[in-house]
């Protein structure tokens, strides 16, 4: 049985960082600004330039929250550092989340060249675009499944090296892994 002095942290964590969300979510959205010309139809800026800067506000703004968070309400005596794991591990979710915007933006926007070639590919012909589009669909897969592995072992490894022991001087990992394999590591 692990034991901590204060376990309401821990409990309490989920909620808190959830509210910062709300928050941070919506400072993200108030400071989307569009500079627009009267004069002109079109913008001036691309409408994904102007969501990009709304959404690296809301990034720095959750590290920060997050980071604060997790040293306010995980931190224990019994593992000192173990809080900057944890925040080491929501950086890391972070970093996965900002990682998926830039591979989905470069698959589908008409500035890049995957969107280029599967255009190129339509002017000649029904099959040659069915057969670039389930290309371009199979390359694309594989950013998303490399990033989402090096995310999940990253975290894995963070929360191994946290110093979380039980009374035994088991990782929380081996009580969890023991349990539910039945005994059976």
């Amino acid at each position: 049985m692990i034991f901590i002095f204060y376990p309401s942290g821990f409990i309490l964590f989920p909620v808190v960082v959830h509210s910062f969300d709300l928050v941070v979510s919506s400072i993200g959205i108030l400071s989307i600004r569009c500079t627009h010309d009267p004069a002109l139809i079109v913008p001036i800026e691309d409408p994904m330039a102007i969501l990009q800067k709304g959404y690296s506000v809301t990034i720095v703004l959750a590290v920060l929250t997050f980071g604060v968070s997790t040293r306010w309400l995980l931190y224990t005596e019994q593992a000192p550092s173990a809080w900057l794991n944890f925040a080491l591990c929501g950086l890391v979710g972070i970093i996965t989340a900002y990682a998926f915007v830039w591979i989905s933006k470069y698959y589908t926007d008409y500035k890049h060249e995957p969107v280029r070639v599967l255009a190129l590919s339509s002017a000649t012909g029904h099959g040659t675009n069915i057969i670039a589009g389930v290309s371009l669909g199979l390359e694309s897969s594989a950013l998303p499944v490399l990033v989402i592995s090096i995310a999940i072992i990253s975290a894995f490894w963070l929360g191994q090296t946290s110093g979380l022991v039980d009374e035994t001087g088991n990782n929380w990992w081996f009580v969890w892994h023991s349990c539910s394999n039945n005994g059976n590591a």
